[in-house]
């Protein structure tokens, strides 16, 4: 993989006029990956291990369309990528090849089918031991770039807490992990949290039969991943820090525990590998006036953002920069404006909150969870989200949608799965465009009015130096005197 794999750029949309005396400056980071068209020849290597759950509660059809899904996950991988099969249950074992990564041709896909036609199904669900033998098997090939698994299961981790959140560490950062459920007795809870640490994504599939058409949907996707380990920076300056992040778009998830501290101004943000594609970050920076010695009505570089991809051998190449100017005003009809792009998803944001706080209650039998699943339901009107209704409706009895009037379900008439699918639909997000349907400027609100060609900032003393990123001493910071342009340290 070379730098140029993939065009990216980095859109900032925010609205950079902060009440006086507030420290919270929100912003929409909008990231597109571009393919210039670069040869087949030139793609990454890549590495792919396809693990399904085979312990016996997949007895029966489950565990015939899980196989076949396999077999037509190895028809997708392109020639020359590296790959394994591997049956989960109380233990991991290869099913092909019988040790490391075998590398995909005609005959290694025939003979991964023929592998594949003798797996049975017997045994418990012990996930730790599926993701430490992906990792082993991934491990083995350190030239491959791109490295994947997808897992199926349609069961709960059933040997406790503790291997699996050691197995979950110890693979973070080797590789990026999607997971299928199947049926109606795996856990959400479970595959969200794997997927978030290993950067992939989860969802229900509905029918066994539909398991194959979306192992080849999976496996075609990881196949045009350009960009192996894209990350995010962001700089900010003494006293400020990263609040929040998390994905908007296409799915919401927080990320704001998975930073990586750098240095003392800059936390370090894992983003997966990419494709040609697009992606919605928000940010949130906790900073002040004090922190940028800035006068009321005076700009200044609250935080600043890079954009890297890995580059074989670990070396990191940025790609894009950007930076988030703010200024401290007293005028309220400045400050209390919201970039519309960003006041679309913290809308979705609200209700995907809603509805995990309502199924958290609702499965502890909190008396509090009628009101929160109300409110999920009318967030959920509100932003037209009908599917998330319908699964909803399984749940409680909806009186009135646009109140939120709602009256729990008894139990026992709650199918099987409807919390599992409710979650999946209250974390799809959709892209949010600009209220004039462009995705130009929105009013002024989120665009730097500066000409930033040479990263120049003035601030309220009419004073101005030119500033870099630097990655002096293996960190980064804005060049210039810091006495000049910052407050005092907070802790």
């Amino acid at each position: 993989m070379t730098p140029d794999a993939l065009r990216f750029t980095v859109r900032v949309d925010h609205n950079e006029h902060i009440p006086v005396g507030s420290r919270s400056v929100g912003v929409l980071l909008t990231i597109s990956a571009e393919d210039p068209g670069t040869a087949a020849g030139d793609r990454p290597v890549a590495a792919e291990v396809i693990v399904i759950d085979t312990s016996a509660s997949m007895t029966g059809a489950k565990i015939d369309r899980a196989c076949q899904a396999a077999i037509s996950a190895v028809e997708v991988l392109r020639d020359g990528t590296y790959f394994a099969v591997v049956a989960g249950q109380s233990f991991a074992r290869s099913v092909y090849p019988a040790r490391g990564l075998a590398v995909a041709s005609p005959v290694t896909r025939e003979e991964a089918a023929r592998a594949l036609s003798q797996v049975t199904a017997r045994g418990g669900t012990s996930m730790s031991t599926w993701l430490t033998l992906t990792r082993e098997l991934m491990d083995s090939r350190p030239d491959a770039e791109i490295r994947h698994a997808i897992m199926l299961t349609d069961g709960q981790n059933t040997e406790g807490e503790g291997p699996l959140a050691a197995a979950l560490e110890a693979c973070k950062g080797r590789f990026v992990c999607d997971w299928r459920g199947i049926g109606d007795d795996w856990s959400y809870l479970q595959l969200r949290r794997i997927t978030r640490d290993l950067l992939g994504d989860w969802k229900p599939v509905a029918e066994p039969d539909e398991l194959a058409q979306d192992f080849r949907a999976a496996m075609a996707a990881t196949m045009a991943k350009r960009a192996a380990g894209v990350t995010l920076s962001v700089w900010t300056p003494d006293g400020a820090k990263v609040a929040y992040l998390a994905r908007v778009m296409p799915v919401i998830e927080e990320l704001t525990e998975l930073g990586v501290v750098r240095d003392a101004h800059t936390e370090v943000f894992p983003l997966g590998d990419w494709g040609a594609q697009v992606a919605d970050y928000h940010l949130t920076i906790d900073v002040g006036q004090e922190d940028l010695n800035v006068e009321v009505e005076g700009r200044a570089r609250a935080a600043r953002i890079e954009l890297a991809v890995t580059l074989p051998g670990g070396e990191r190449s940025v790609v894009a920069t950007e930076s988030i100017g703010v200024s401290w005003t007293e005028d309220i009809a400045l400050s209390s404006r919201i970039a519309p792009r960003l006041a679309g998803y913290l809308g979705l944001e609200r209700l995907a909150a809603a509805v995990d706080e309502g199924l958290a209650a609702w499965k502890s039998g909190d008396p509090g969870a009628r009101e929160q699943l109300g409110e999920a339901v009318r967030l959920a009107h509100e932003h037209h989200r009908e599917e998330l209704l319908e699964r909803l409706s399984t749940i409680v009895v909806i009186e009135d949608r646009a109140e939120g009037r709602i009256q729990l379900r008894p139990r026992e008439q709650v199918p099987p799965g409807s919390v599992n699918w409710s979650s999946y639909f209250a974390g799809i997000s959709k892209y949010v465009k600009s209220e004039d349907g462009e995705d130009g400027e929105d009013d002024g609100a989120g665009e730097l009015t500066e000409d930033r060609s040479d990263d120049s900032w003035s601030d309220a003393r009419g004073w101005s130096e030119e500033r870099s990123w630097s990655e002096d001493r293996g960190g980064s910071e804005l060049r210039g005197d810091p006495d000049d342009r910052r407050g005092p340290a907070h802790g």
